[in-house]
């Protein structure tokens, strides 16, 4: 990791987009703004409209773990963005930012390989499919309004970073908060903001960062700009760290350990192995018995059996909880009889049980994971449930389950594997009473590829969005505790077999973005379908006083 974080690597990058850009001759300046370019004096050469993409592709995958180069987030798009203003036309923009987001997409998702190629090559089309409309918009937003791409870019970009993150191919993975959770004091707003917030940041950045060295004159009040949208983030997140330990002190304690046995995924669901699998849980987690845990974690589908009908191992579980006199979670498949199709239908559960051995409380998974777990848009062709999607088809479940501890008077919520990378789904748990956070994940199916430290990045976010300490238990790793602040402790290595137990803090009190959810991204979606409506009549009202000139 030392290789990424020296300064003279930093510096070095910065120079080359500098020097990419400054070559090229710079245009007026945009008479509103005072600093934006406006429609390009000069067209690029061809090299540069291919390279700039691929540059800016490159400063993005450096930026996410497990690399995480210092600089790159506040500069990775200025190539792209160069590429969008520059552009002889807006099908070169297009195509352009289509090149970046293919690259940047098969680079960052290489391990969906790992479980289907033809996923891998679809979901990058998709993904890129939306990425290369925002050159279309900005361009046209500029053509007919003169909206700055200070305005154009973080809107646009954020309503497109909304799309992803909803529908049945839901896919929130490499936005550009995660590029900043190896810092968390720049990510602190999120509890404000939310994700979006960070998104919207973060895009003004790269555009402020563009504007100051592609136009003449004004930059002193580009400058002054670009230095206020540094230092407020950083401000505030400093502040927040400065008050934390009073806030941590009026909180309530509880000690969790979590354990990762570190089943390899070719050998998980092995008949042979099934026996040795409840054994291994039950011996890592009495070796926490002298650090006194309340709650015990496994992880996501740790006990390869049905603990609702299979008695010998739901005892099995119920007699770990007892030796412990502690709580425990497992993930665990889940059967129910649907009597409408004459079927079993499979759920990806998690399970709880009392201190005293009694199965208490059950979630099932509310959001699977497209292709692997469920068909996307099978609800509407329902001929999609015949196909066979290589994993196990799942039903999705419906309930918020908000899991209790008597004994403790504690409430917390369960994100399954998948489910941590949305912020709604922690805040509907914190909405619902949870005082803090637990995710379980079977990530095995990762290997040793960075989607593991990628997947194990998003709670740092959770953990400032909903103010909520945060436990997660990897089949794998990485396992590890976040506090509220989003720092990370206790993070273990990938396929270490190992339990540990540490002390949390609880909390009760919600965040502003626990309250309001994600009032950026809905700003920014309505004000891109708003200025697109008002170029449309713009359009219209040119094109009408045209004709009225033309006619005799």
């Amino acid at each position: 990791m030392f290789l990424f974080q020296r300064p003279f690597s930093a510096a070095q990058l910065l120079s080359t987009c500098c020097a990419i850009i400054q070559n090229i001759r710079k245009p007026k300046i945009w008479q509103q703004a005072g600093w934006q370019p406006s429609v390009p004096e000069n067209k690029p050469h061809n090299v540069l409209i291919f390279l700039s993409p691929l540059a800016s592709a490159a400063l993005m995958l450096l930026s996410f773990p497990p690399l995480e180069f210092y600089i790159t987030p506040f500069i990775a798009l200025v190539p792209l963005i160069f590429l969008i203003d520059r552009s002889a036309s807006t099908a070169r923009a297009a195509a352009g930012t289509f090149i970046f987001a293919m690259a940047f997409w098969l680079g960052l998702l290489y391990w969906f390989t790992l479980f289907t190629k033809a996923g891998y090559l679809v979901a990058a089309l998709i993904l890129s499919g939306v990425m290369t409309l925002i050159p279309v918009i900005v361009r046209r937003l500029r053509e007919r309004l003169g909206v700055p791409l200070t305005l154009s870019i973080p809107l646009v970009w954020t309503a497109a970073s909304y799309v992803h993150a909803h529908g049945d191919v839901a896919f929130p993975w490499g936005q550009l908060p995660q590029t900043l959770t190896y810092i968390p004091v720049w990510l602190q707003m999120a509890c404000v903001t939310g994700p979006y917030g960070i998104t919207i940041w973060l895009a003004t950045v790269n555009a402020m960062v563009y504007s100051l060295i592609s136009v003449k004159g004004n930059r002193k009040k580009c400058a002054v700009w670009l230095a206020v949208l540094l230092a407020a983030p950083l401000t505030f997140g400093a502040v927040r760290f400065i008050l934390h330990p009073g806030v941590e002190a009026e909180a309530r304690t509880l000690r969790v350990a979590f354990v990762q046995p570190g089943i390899p995924q070719n050998i998980k669901w092995a008949p042979q192995m099934r026996d040795s699998t409840f054994f291994i849980l039950r011996n890592l987690s009495l070796s926490q018995q002298e650090n006194a845990p309340q709650l015990i974690l496994w992880p996501e589908a740790a006990t390869p059996a049905n603990l609702r009908f299979e008695r010998k191992y739901r005892r099995f579980v119920g007699n770990v909880a007892v030796e412990l006199d502690a709580c425990l979670l497992t993930g665990s498949p889940e059967y129910r009889w649907d009597s409408t199709a004459q079927k079993y239908d499979s759920y990806n559960s998690a399970f709880s049980f009392s201190a005293d051995g009694r199965l208490r409380q059950s979630y099932d998974k509310t959001h699977l994971v497209p292709l692997s777990e469920r068909m996307p848009y099978e609800d509407v062709f329902t001929f999609l449930r015949e196909i066979d999607v290589g994993g196990s088809h799942f039903v999705p479940g419906e309930i918020f389950t908000v899991f209790e501890m008597e004994r403790e008077k504690e409430k917390f919520g369960v994100l399954i594997c998948f489910e941590s990378i949305f912020p709604e789904i922690s805040r509907k748990f914190v909405q619902g009473g949870a005082r803090f956070l637990v995710n379980i994940t079977n990530d095995a199916w990762f290997e040793r590829t960075p989607a593991a430290y990628q997947h194990s990045s998003f709670l740092v976010l959770r953990a400032i969005e909903q103010g909520r300490d945060i436990v997660r238990s990897a089949n794998t790793g990485v396992s590890a505790f976040y506090d509220r602040l989003g720092r990370r402790r206790a993070a273990t290595k990938l396929f270490e077999r190992t339990a540990v137990t540490a002390t949390i803090h609880t909390y009760g009190t919600r965040t502003l973005y626990s309250r309001l959810g994600d009032w950026p991204a809905h700003i920014a979606w309505v004000g891109t379908l708003l200025l697109l409506c008002m170029a449309w009549l713009r359009g219209k009202k040119e094109k009408n006083e045209k004709h009225g000139r033309d006619l005799p």
